[in-house]
């Protein structure tokens, strides 16, 4: 018992200094540590996915509003077939379907991954420039990538970090802010320290486990400048019953778990609409 606690107790103090004196190479190692993990969960079956959806031509999303979208082929942040059948967070496609195309100039994307929203949303608003944030050296990587992969690289501005005097000085009346950022949106949204953001429309997804009553202070403090809508969580059998077409490709055991986008509990989601813009 003395050993494995010195052993836990030596692996976290080795983990606090590096991160102290080296927090380039502590975030890669992480990355690094996570891509390996999610390729032991997710790569072989991600495969099989491939083969059945796209036989030996690139992957594109096949579905929802950024259906036609060029695709990576490799290990992402979490399951990728969500994202290649067009499925990733079905919950908000309306709301990004219901946008004209001239709405955007200017978008932010916190969390950005390896760029399914930053991506997307420059080729549904060809007007738009996007300044992407993701503290993960990989996700980063690839979002340039994926960039570049579908023509829209000369609009994106990828970066690390995000805080509260970048988002103000990045964030314009009328503008978009995406964010997904683990639990911190509560930290980073905050109109005191941010007051450009009362003016600008935010798709956040909530986290709450992190910091319970996270909705509810965010729709408080939001609910004299935006409309407020909550978005919560649907049955992937829902979404196989009004898509049945992929039922042709796919058996139903293999498309729900396709679907899956791996999440520990249910998800929910703020739209915040920017009143007068």
């Amino acid at each position: 018992m003395h050993l494995t606690y010195t052993h836990v107790y030596m692996k976290s103090a080795i983990r606090s200094l590096l991160q102290r004196v080296s927090p380039g190479g502590f975030q890669l190692a992480t990355s690094i540590k996570n891509r390996k993990l999610f390729a032991e969960c997710f790569r072989d079956f991600e495969l099989e996915v491939k083969r059945v959806l796209y036989g030996v031509k690139k992957p594109k999303v096949l579905h929802g509003p950024f259906e036609g979208m060029e695709y990576l082929d490799e290990t992402v942040w979490g399951s990728i077939t969500p994202r290649w059948i067009g499925s990733y967070e079905c919950e908000l496609h309306e709301i990004l379907e219901s946008l004209p195309t001239d709405r955007y100039e200017n978008i932010i994307d916190v969390g950005c991954a390896e760029g399914f929203y930053a991506v997307g949303l420059l080729r549904k608003f060809p007007k738009a420039n996007l300044l992407a944030y993701d503290v993960d050296l990989i996700s980063r990587r690839q979002c340039g990538k994926l960039a570049a992969l579908n023509g829209v690289g000369n609009r994106i501005s990828i970066q690390p970090y995000c805080d509260q005097p970048a988002l103000q000085k990045c964030c314009a009346r009328g503008s978009l802010i995406v964010c997904d950022i683990e639990g911190s949106e509560l930290t980073l949204l905050d109109p005191l320290l941010a007051p450009a953001i009362k003016g600008a429309d935010m798709l956040v997804e909530i986290h709450d486990e992190e910091q319970p009553v996270i909705e509810e202070t965010l729709i408080n403090r939001f609910s004299e400048t935006h409309e407020v809508q909550i978005r919560r969580e649907t049955s992937r059998e829902d979404w196989i019953f009004h898509n049945k077409q992929f039922l042709e490709i796919l058996d139903e055991s293999t498309l729900l778990r396709a679907l899956d986008e791996g999440r520990p509990r249910k998800q929910s989601w703020l739209w915040l609409k920017a009143i007068g813009c």
